[in-house]
């Protein structure tokens, strides 16, 4: 458990802004603004561990209401749904560029207010992992 919260400190640390117009992010909130945002996946980032294991940051334009998750065989997957009211239309799937060897393909999509985001791994199983939810973030921790 230190081990991930170590991570996920350095991780918000070393992150850089995207600049100056994200610093009202959080007078945005208060204001309904920020709800009336999109659900996007803006980052997608795969990072080695301190264990040796991998970690899966999945940065999204807001924090979302709820985050749901499952994983799938024969291929091996993982499925996470982000909902949010207002989340905006609907986004037909559509497979995201990456250059990790610990993922096979990126797919995401929104429909009905869910984001629905597809990690597919080579083999027929999953990896074991665990899913964190840290505001506008959502941690996935590949391996033992």
């Amino acid at each position: 458990m230190k081990q991930l919260l170590r991570l996920a400190l350095a991780l918000f640390i070393a992150v850089p802004f995207a600049g100056c117009s994200q610093m009202g992010a959080s007078n945005q909130a208060w204001s309904g603004e920020a709800t009336a945002r999109p659900l996007l996946l803006r980052q997608l980032q795969v990072l080695p561990t301190d264990e040796g294991a991998r970690a899966v940051l999945l940065r999204l334009s807001r924090p979302p209401e709820g985050v749901r998750y499952s994983s799938g065989s024969r291929p091996a997957r993982l499925v996470i749904e982000a909902m949010a009211a207002n989340a905006g239309g609907d986004l037909p799937e559509r497979q995201m560029p990456q250059d990790s060897a610990a993922l096979k393909a990126v797919r995401v999509g929104r429909k009905n207010g869910v984001l629905k985001i597809v990690l597919e791994f080579s083999g027929e199983e999953p990896p074991p992992y665990s899913v964190r939810e840290m505001a506008d973030w959502i941690l996935v921790r590949l391996g033992g």
